[in-house]
């Protein structure tokens, strides 16, 4: 895995820039240390990578319907849940359906069977909701991919693949800086999402069941 001093440090060879021994060390390298994470955010919301596929277990308790995913940051895209108590698969249904039975249909409190996303708690994570209402504790195991938080220290590390951010930040960092025209950026831009694109699809042949990508 590279480092985010790595890297800072690749794009700065693809500018012609002599590397650093840390972030911080010229105005160079502080402002590609930005568009590296510029460029990490875009790489991680493109694509539901099985490297940032984690698990979320939520407790349920009697009479509670709401539960908070606590520290997904409402950046996590949920791809199954699982009540590892009875060994089942929960089934996803849409809020307006929770909604109404709700107001038209009262079980009472029992095994739930379904979940639908809530919006979000006053932390910014992902709140879901169970239905039926849950009639006491069931292990709720969330399947997700999550986003990471901005690299930080120097040996921070990536959980998607690498070529993309240095391609994507390099030709930001280019933009930024003036020294290309218009063609030499639409060539560095189109090898920053033919390299995304491939690294999208070598990850989608690890799971192909859970994603369909079309190229741009």
């Amino acid at each position: 895995m590279k480092t985010y001093l790595e890297l800072i440090n690749g794009v700065l060879r693809r500018m012609r820039e002599d590397t650093v021994s840390s972030i911080y060390q010229n105005q160079s390298s502080t402002i590609i240390s930005e568009f590296i994470n510029d460029a990490k955010r875009q790489v991680e919301d493109s694509h539901d990578w099985t490297g940032l596929n984690t698990d979320i277990v939520v407790p349920t308790v009697d009479g509670t319907s709401s539960y908070s995913l606590t520290g997904s940051q409402n950046n996590a895209t949920i791809i199954d849940v699982r009540d590892l108590t009875n060994n089942s698969v929960m089934r996803y249904v849409p809020s307006a359906y929770v909604r109404r039975q709700e107001l038209i249909n009262n079980p009472g409190t029992t095994q739930p069977s379904m979940w639908t996303e809530d919006g979000i708690d006053g932390n910014g994570d992902t709140v879901v909701k169970f239905w039926p209402v849950p009639d006491g504790a069931y292990q709720m195991s969330f399947r997700v991919t999550l986003r990471t938080d901005d690299l930080e220290a120097e040996g921070d590390t990536l959980a998607v693949p690498h070529m993309p951010v240095i391609h994507m930040a390099h030709a930001l960092a280019a933009a930024e800086r003036g020294d290309v025209d218009g063609q030499d950026l639409a060539m560095l831009n189109g090898l920053a999402k033919k390299s995304l694109g491939d690294a999208i699809q070598y990850d989608m042949a690890k799971q192909p069941e859970n994603s369909i990508w079309y190229p741009v």
